[in-house]
């Protein structure tokens, strides 16, 4: 959509699991300007059963900051009145209730319709269960992401004695397959992938039947990729007892368009998960343009950033209930996500009670940390009041990271050439408490990121209404975003290599405008703060351990230009993986990092 260059303020809200957000944004000097924030509680659950109050609650707040009346009896002032109360756009984001959860059953060995569902993941749907059948060769294979925590907590699905006759071979082990995942795995919808020569022995059939006799209650709805033939053939077999859409493919067409795939998989998420939603409904009335995930909105300002940077760019959400880490350069970009977080979502980090351990500086009991994250899935709105509440925080919120990262398949490298890449974090873990410092090494720690970076925080947890605005009105977003929506906290350089503890990382010569040089020496395993400020330049001469790389190669030395932010410069010659097995005094090393960056 156009961008209406003369819009006047914008409101956008965020639905969160535990907290919401309201944010006003208006022109100030012919730019949009971030004016005001404010957060409540969500009203998600008893006694109140409705988020609008909580909605209505952060706005009441942004109404009291900014002194602007925005709020009538029935929601938001719009468009803005000639005396300055109200606003001229209202948007919403949430992530109440999770990513839609997708079961998908491909058909044909060559769809491609988990490659697209893959590189949404971190998005508004997650794939919790993949069955892929090839009916030529008779192979079923799949993948199962769902967690220990989430099985524990599956409802029991009754079975009737009409169940369907077991088809025989191949077949019967994807019926058997499917009817499994249905039950393990609790998905929303069900996306089969089509595009099988001949529908009438591709196994479609035999599923068809196989789901119009089962008894699951509430019943998923089901998105068919594949040919009208196909459509059909499913349509009459499930005969009305599922809602059902195709998503036709082309004559001779073996894969669909990824951005009507995302459409339709939206279009279950509204429909199966906001409309579920108590009071959303209402917020919805006020809107001038259609919720989206909260995913969706920070996964848009990660892909903006990275073209304007031109660099490399990394975000991460550190959710109460999901973490997502989002990877953009160029035109290209992907997503990935954990069932783990903070709040109802630590529950999944009960299976990493060790690497927990290992990322505290402080000793705890395998018992004692199992203790906080029970508690923290019972009561996820309680926030840390102590030091090592907050140190515990970090942990939960590193551990939910490292493992959406399991995703990537890969390290993260930021070459020092042409530029620095960034990384841009948001969350609740960055509000209240949390040190700079200690947000720092939280990013640092879920990437583990090789070469040179710039780091950024979302400290006023605007990010995703900000992507919400940029579907209609993106150079108000863009304007707010680069003014006012990032924190920045400095420039991290990795060096990443096997070098044994103690030797020499790295010597650093820092040249500062109007000053002579001066040489730095980082043993291998060292972590070092430098001050610098945002608005200060310095120039870097790096010469690496020869078993080392810092973003040229291992060994090769160069010179780059850096920035700082409200931390400085972070220089990090730890070793890696950061949480080793069998690692000796862990807790004190922990503890001399957190001093070496005064966290």
């Amino acid at each position: 959509m156009a961008d209406t260059v003369d819009v006047g303020p914008i409101l956008a809200v965020d639905v969160g699991n535990t907290r919401t957000k309201a944010v006003l944004l208006d022109a100030v000097e012919g730019r949009h300007r971030f004016v005001a924030c404010a957060d409540a509680a969500t009203t998600l659950r008893p006694p109140f059963d409705d988020v609008s109050l909580g909605a209505r609650e952060a706005i009441a707040g942004v109404e009291s900051v900014s002194g602007r009346v925005l709020l009538a009896s029935n929601g938001p002032l719009l468009p803005q009145r000639d005396n300055g109360s109200g606003v001229d756009c209202f948007v919403s984001t949430t992530s109440v209730g999770g990513p839609l959860r997708l079961l998908l059953v491909a058909l044909s060995p060559a769809s491609g319709v988990h490659t697209m569902l893959r590189e949404s993941g971190g998005y508004d749907a997650l794939t919790v269960e993949t069955v892929l059948f090839d009916g030529e060769a008779g192979n079923v294979g799949g993948r199962n992401r769902v967690s220990r925590g989430e099985r524990a907590q599956k409802r029991k699905k009754p079975r009737g004695e009409d169940m369907p006759a077991a088809p025989s071979g191949a077949v019967h082990t994807l019926v058997d397959r499917v009817l499994h995942a249905l039950e393990a795995s609790q998905p929303h919808a069900i996306v089969i992938a089509g595009g099988a020569a001949d529908p009438e022995t591709s196994g479609l059939l035999e599923l068809g039947n196989a789901l119009a006799k089962d008894v699951t209650s509430p019943r998923p709805s089901i998105l068919l990729v594949a040919s009208i033939r196909e459509g059909e053939l499913l349509r009459r077999v499930l005969d009305g007892k599922y809602e059902m859409r195709l998503l036709a493919l082309g004559e001779g067409a073996i894969e669909v368009d990824r951005l009507l795939l995302w459409d339709e998989i939206r279009r279950f998420w509204r429909h199966g998960i906001v409309e579920g939603t108590p009071g959303y409904s209402l917020v919805r009335s006020w809107e001038s343009e259609p919720v989206c995930h909260s995913a969706i909105g920070f996964g848009r300002v990660v892909r903006f950033l990275a073209k304007h940077h031109t660099a490399p760019t990394w975000g991460i959400d550190f959710g109460a209930s999901y973490t997502r880490v989002f990877s953009a350069n160029g035109n290209t970009s992907f997503a990935v996500s954990s069932v783990a977080g903070t709040g109802r979502g630590s529950i999944n980090l009960l299976k990493s009670v060790w690497a927990l351990r290992g990322r505290l500086p402080f000793e705890l009991t395998g018992e004692e940390i199992e203790a906080v994250i029970l508690n923290k899935w019972a009561r996820p709105w309680t926030v840390p009041e102590t030091r090592e509440e907050l140190r515990l925080d970090a942990a939960l919120a590193t551990q939910a990271a490292r493992e959406a990262m399991d995703g990537v398949g890969a390290a993260v490298y930021f070459p020092a050439e042409p530029r620095p890449g960034l990384v841009v974090a948001t969350g609740g873990l960055l509000a209240g408490g949390t040190s700079p410092a200690q947000m720092a090494l939280a990013i640092m720690d879920a990437l583990e990121p090789t070469g040179i970076t710039e780091l950024a925080v979302d400290t006023l947890s605007i990010l995703p209404a900000l992507g919400a605005v940029a579907s209609s009105h993106p150079q108000a977003a863009a304007e707010a975003l680069l003014s006012d929506g990032l924190t920045w906290l400095g420039t991290c350089i990795a060096g990443r290599g096997p070098a044994r503890l103690g030797e020499k990382a790295v010597v650093l010569e820092i040249k500062r405008s109007g000053q002579r040089p001066t040489k730095i020496d980082i043993p291998c395993g060292g972590l070092k703060l430098i001050p610098l400020a945002r608005q200060d330049t310095i120039e870097l001469s790096i010469k690496p351990n020869s078993n080392l790389d810092f973003g040229w190669g291992r060994g090769r030395s160069g010179k780059i230009s850096v920035r700082g932010g409200k931390l400085g410069l972070v220089v990090d010659a730890r070793e890696t993986p950061l949480v080793p097995v069998g690692a000796e005094g862990r807790w004190s090393r922990v503890r001399e990092w957190l001093e070496g960056m005064g966290a």
